[in-house]
């Protein structure tokens, strides 16, 4: 078995599959993939009708397809465009109307007639202050006599809701699936394919993150490609390899990146794959185990509930008042906005649905009858600096909270 895992390990599939994951490039180095208006940006790039990649209205016919095939009112109005001309394409970003900012605004004609796209995109955060439906009372108003308007709403988790059900969902990996990837196939100057390719291949960088659910990132065409040829070629050594745990723990250990990447592609292509019901299961929890591992008082914790069970622990023990009662330290560790603050606080704040609270169906830490409020929007990164503020601030947690470095998967199989 242990020189079969090394075929496998030593194979140009698996060295290809490693080659394009840890292969770095400019959106990777400065960190734009963090940044919603960069895709914004970027769709916006691929839309234009005068565009870089030399594909005129294509890429917008391609959208409006996928938005065509999202709803069925629009579909029966458009359907699938066929030789329908898309013509006067101009497209703007960051658009500023009374009630916000248009993260993407197109305009266009098809057959004549004016249409108007508006294009709400989200990343890691959520809509706020229902801005959707904003927007949609603002522009009904507004261009009811000009334009026929689409809404449509983009993240990376279909099911994320959304103030007014005018809009049509759709997620980037409908995007790479529907728009970038045929784009980029359809493109005789490969030069410019790849440029594509490597925007797209930057979603992978959010495996970093630990921000998100991994198995919400998408996959790029290239990435399903070379899982598929590693599988393929390596499938029953890779199912033994996930029966045995010693071997599993090892081998994972010392590829935890990769191996992640490729058993999250796995799963999310089980049907392409041929995967059965259980091998699926099976990868999933194998996968549960090597994600967001805390440990509290020796209980393992993922991200959420480890914040919420070191904050409540500090502030029962510190007898802490209020969010500004914590150190300096740990304030700036565990959050975009500030970590805890109280109940009064948060009922005055317009931008409340900012704090993301995920324990116990939202609820706040109740301690003798008071409420504390507090964000655990959080990355792997952060996590490791606020376990090494609490510890520098207070010496007695030392031992008592740190992070997981290695897996021994002793309860991956156990139902």
């Amino acid at each position: 078995m242990n020189y079969e895992i090394l075929k496998f390990k030593n194979s140009k599939e698996w060295i290809d599959f490693e080659n394009y994951y840890n292969r770095t490039n400019f959106i990777r180095q400065i960190g734009f993939y963090r940044y919603e208006d960069v895709h914004a940006n970027f769709l916006a790039s691929v839309l234009e009708e005068e565009n870089v990649y030399a594909l005129g209205s294509y890429p917008l016919k391609l959208l409006i397809e996928l938005l065509a095939c999202k709803n069925s009112k629009l579909f029966n109005e458009l359907g699938l465009l066929g030789n329908d001309s898309i013509s006067d394409i101009k497209v703007s970003t960051q658009k500023v109307i009374t009630s916000g900012r248009l993260d993407l605004f197109v305009e266009f004609k098809i057959n004549s007639i004016q249409y108007a796209l508006v294009l709400e995109a989200k990343l890691f955060s959520l809509e706020h202050d229902e801005q959707c439906k904003r927007y949609k009372e603002e522009l009904d108003e507004s261009l009811k006599n000009s334009h026929k308007l689409i809404y449509v709403y983009l993240s990376l988790d279909d099911k994320d809701q959304v103030s007014d059900d005018g809009y049509i969902h759709i997620t980037y990996q409908d995007l790479i699936d529907m728009i970038y990837t045929p784009c980029s196939l359809k493109m005789q100057n490969k030069n410019m394919a790849l440029s594509i390719e490597e925007y797209v291949k930057s979603f992978s960088c959010l495996y970093e993150e630990n921000i998100i659910d991994n198995a919400l990132i998408p996959i790029t065409y290239v990435g399903k490609e070379l899982t598929i040829k590693v599988w393929k070629k390596f499938e029953k050594t890779l199912i033994a390899l996930l029966s045995d745990k010693e071997l599993l723990a090892q081998f994972y250990n010392n590829n935890k990146a990769i191996f992640t990447i490729f058993l999250t592609n796995v799963v999310k292509m089980s049907e392409e794959l041929q995967l059965d019901d259980n091998l699926k299961v099976n990868i999933s929890l194998v996968l549960s185990k090597t994600r967001h591992q805390n440990v509290f008082n020796n209980t393992i914790l993922g991200n959420s509930d480890f914040l919420y069970t070191v904050f409540k622990d500090i502030i029962a023990r510190k007898h802490i008042l209020l969010f500004t009662d914590l150190p300096e330290d740990i304030l700036h560790t565990t959050g975009t906005w500030e970590n805890l603050i109280a109940d009064s606080e948060i009922k005055n704040n317009p931008r409340k649905d900012y704090y993301r609270l995920t324990k116990n169906n939202n609820e706040p830490i109740t301690i003798n009858g008071k409420q504390y409020w507090y964000c655990d929007w959080n990355t792997g990164e952060d996590i490791g600096r606020f376990i090494d503020a609490v510890i520098k601030c207070y010496p007695e947690y030392k031992g008592k909270i740190y992070r997981l470095d290695k897996f021994d998967f002793q309860s991956v199989y156990d139902k």
